[in-house]
């Protein structure tokens, strides 16, 4: 057989054309990203259709917006004007731009390079490239006053160089008319510091430019910090970058500023204040190690306050902030995965712990260690919250994990068979519990389910019966409810089989069985009754009911087995009158009941089922759509003359017409009247659409669908489905409750 051609889902290639019209759209809306990205691609596919010219424009727009926008991203800023240049090589203006932002970055030998190219060419940029140049080649300890830009410079900007020119060598010698700025800075070097904080004060008293207040806010702050006062610091600092002062030395001293006052608060116990002024270091040095460890203490801290207080949502925000910040510690992943249980978030619970046994200690002597045994409890918590989760796949695997450091452990062993049984391995399964029951024959837990699994198994009959199993727990606790429970439900269980199939003899013996461990259970003695009226023993039949009777006055489902038997007998009137008893003893008896009554003899006896149709009419509540429902229930077991009676009575007085005309049609249909069907679903149809009902439109078309060819295919299609359109069969109404699951919840203190 031909392989299938598997289909591409990548997206369809775009022409050159579009992606420069996509390219220029992006630009003209300042989206600068969609527009490199477009005209890169174009680069791409077709080198000579590349706008060159404004690619290079675009990278250095967004290089202006890295380096001076309001999130700047100096590194970043400098790649895309270094792009730009690359481009457009003799532009002077990218050259220029490029020049200050490595400059900026103390890139003095590119800073050089590029204005240099910038000078090279004409115009603003060529001349503004003059001075900067001649800076960049005295910072990199060279005299400009040799170099070809000098002729270029103003006779201020030589004199301004030639005094900074003093700062090249030790000691620093001004001239007398040298910038308060330059006089502080030669003071703080020379170690005068009363002088250089009144030039300081003076530059910024009197300086109206932004550069020479940004560097006398900066060095004041430096003062301030060498006095330890770092508020003053930090508020000297604020100015400096408020004047538009950008340079690492500056953002390093702010981060150690607030990495230290974080410090301080949290000694101090304000661990509020700490985190915020961690957080805030954190901006100015995000690599920083040590200060990620103190902003995941901090935040560890207030988780423990929150989970003390009992504010669990809380502590999990804050210790999923800790592990954001200084993820790999045993202790966090430990509490993280207590947070995530009381969040019931159980399968984030189960990694944490997986990651906490990960990250434990491995040096018996650290304060963090954990013994063998404790080792295995936290497999096995983690393979809980993974069973929690449904995830038991994973839950097995953790499991077997904990047997490893615990072989011994039984109740693991039990609990990772009820993971098994949960997933459907019930073979594994018996073989956990199997391997229990060798080390503890006398293991009541491993007992019971055993005898599950080898119910659950269907091959019961190959090996030891599961009633064995329970057996063997009364014989340990004659009143353990749980095996009592279980035998007289797998009892019960053989008898209905036996029932079902008429075998009156045997499922009289099994009730009598399942009896033994139940006798006060009124079905079980109800269904017993049963059995022998069907056996025409009616005096032990009687006695049974009246032990039933007695025994659960109120219980439903004792007079439907007792009203089932009169009526497979035959015996209506005996019927009525278990009827009218159950009428006189319980309150409020619902007009299902009556419905499921006419289930059991309509097939039958169509006139006697009616008796109890009607009954359910009269006891049905105003509102409820009774007649709809007993056609239904007549449409499940294919009596289509009860079915078109009370369905044309649902139209007749309105209860759920359009469901109705629906089931009416798929009476029609049995008939083979076909027209009358798609009369009745176009009826269903216009209500459908005038309610906006789309469920009842979707079961129409479903029933045209299904019913709209032969008979004996709709026939079929009804038998395959169980009921109604393919829906569930009629449903019985007293079934016995579901058995409970049994399990055994050890507390546990959540040690944080």
């Amino acid at each position: 057989m031909a392989k299938r051609k598997r289909t591409s889902r990548r997206r369809p290639r775009q022409s050159g054309a579009a992606l420069l019209q996509n390219g220029l759209q992006a630009f003209r809306r300042g989206d600068y990203d969609q527009a490199i990205e477009a005209w890169e691609r174009v680069g791409r596919q077709a080198p000579s259709q590349q706008p060159v010219s404004a690619l290079a424009q675009v990278y250095f727009r967004r290089g202006l917006q890295h380096t001076y926008g309001r999130s700047p991203d100096p590194q970043a800023g400098l790649s895309d004007l270094e792009q730009a240049a690359r481009l457009q090589p003799g532009d002077p203006c990218y050259a220029y731009h490029l020049g200050l932002a490595a400059q900026r970055l103390g890139d003095l030998n590119r800073a050089v390079h590029a204005y240099q190219v910038a000078r090279k060419g004409e115009g603003e940029f060529a001349e503004r490239a003059a001075y900067p140049l001649a800076l960049a080649l005295l910072q990199r300890g060279e005299d400009p006053t040799s170099a070809p830009v000098w002729s270029a410079l103003s006779k201020a900007e030589q004199a301004m160089l030639r005094q900074a020119g003093a700062f090249r060598r030790r000691p620093y010698t001004l001239s007398p008319g040298a910038p308060l700025l330059w006089q502080a800075l030669a003071a703080l070097d020379a170690g005068g510091r009363e002088q250089a904080l009144a030039a300081l004060n003076g530059t910024v008293e009197g300086s109206s430019s932004p550069a020479e207040l940004g560097m006398a806010h900066y060095y004041m702050g430096v003062l301030a910090a060498r006095d330890g006062d770092w508020d003053g610091a930090r508020r000297r600092w604020n100015a400096a970058r408020a004047a538009g002062l950008t340079m690492p030395r500056l953002e390093g001293n702010m981060g150690e500023l607030y990495h230290r006052l974080a410090e301080e608060r949290l000694v101090e116990q304000d661990v509020e204040g700490a985190l915020a002024a961690a957080s805030e270091a954190l901006r100015h040095k995000p690599d920083d190690k040590r200060l990620k460890e103190l902003l995941s203490q901090a935040h560890q801290r207030l988780a423990h306050q929150a989970a003390s207080a009992g504010q669990w949502p809380v502590a999990l925000e804050h210790w999923e902030a800790a592990d954001e910040a200084e993820s790999g510690s045993f202790r966090l992943a430990y509490n993280l995965a207590l947070a995530y249980e009381r969040a019931e978030l159980f399968s984030a619970a189960g990694g944490k712990w997986r990651e906490a046994l990960r990250r434990r200690p491995r040096r018996d002597d650290h304060p963090d260690a954990i013994s063998d045994g404790q080792v295995a409890q936290l497999w096995r918590r983690a393979a809980e919250a993974y069973s929690k989760a449904g995830e038991y796949d994973e839950a097995v695997h953790v499991y077997q994990q904990a047997l490893k450091w615990a072989p011994e452990d039984l109740e693991t062993r039990r609990a990772l068979a009820e993971v098994l049984l949960a997933n459907g391995r019930l073979q594994a399964a018996q073989n956990e519990l199997e391997h229990i029951l060798e080390r503890d024959p006398d293991n009541v837990p491993a007992l019971l389910r055993q005898g599950e699994a080898v119910a659950a198994s269907g091959s019961w009959w190959r090996w030891h019966s599961p009633t064995s199993y329970w057996e063997r727990v009364l014989k340990l606790e004659p009143e353990n409810p749980t095996a009592r429970q279980l035998l007289a439900d797998f009892y019960q269980d053989q008898a209905d089989y036996n029932l079902s199939w008429r075998n009156y003899v045997d499922a009289a013996e099994m009730y009598q069985k399942a009896l033994e461990y139940q006798p006060k259970n009124g079905r079980i003695l109800a269904a017993l009754g049963g059995c022998h009226l069907r056996m025409n023993e009616k005096a032990v039949a009687q006695y049974y009911v009246e032990q039933a009777l007695a025994t659960a006055p109120s219980d439903l489902s004792v007079y439907d087995q007792i009203i089932h038997a009169w009526l497979d007998v035959g015996n209506a009137d005996q019927a009525w009158k278990v009827m009218a008893r159950a009428e006189a003893t319980v309150e409020a008896i619902p007009y299902e009941f009556y419905i499921a009554q006419a289930y059991c003899c309509i097939q039958r006896n169509g006139d006697l089922a009616r008796s109890w149709l009607e009954r359910a009419v009269e006891k049905a509540p105003s509102g409820e759509p009774v007649f709809v429902k007993i056609g239904e229930m007549a449409i499940a077991v294919h009596v289509w003359d009860i079915a078109r009676e009370y369905l044309e009575r649902a139209v007749a007085v309105g209860q759920l017409v359009g469901q109705a005309h629906l089931m009416l049609g798929v009476v029609a249909v049995q008939a083979g009247d076909y027209r009358t069907a798609d009369r009745h679903w176009g009826e269903a149809e216009q209500i459908a659409r005038r309610e906006h009902d789309r469920g009842l439109l979707e079961r129409v078309q479903n029933a045209r669908l299904m019913f709209g060819g032969l008979p004996e295919l709709a026939s079929l299609l009804m038998r395959l489905g169980g009921g109604p359109l393919g829906g569930p069969p009629f449903p019985g109404f007293y079934d016995d409750d579901e058995d409970d699951d049994f399990f055994y919840d050890e507390e546990e203190d959540d040690d944080f």
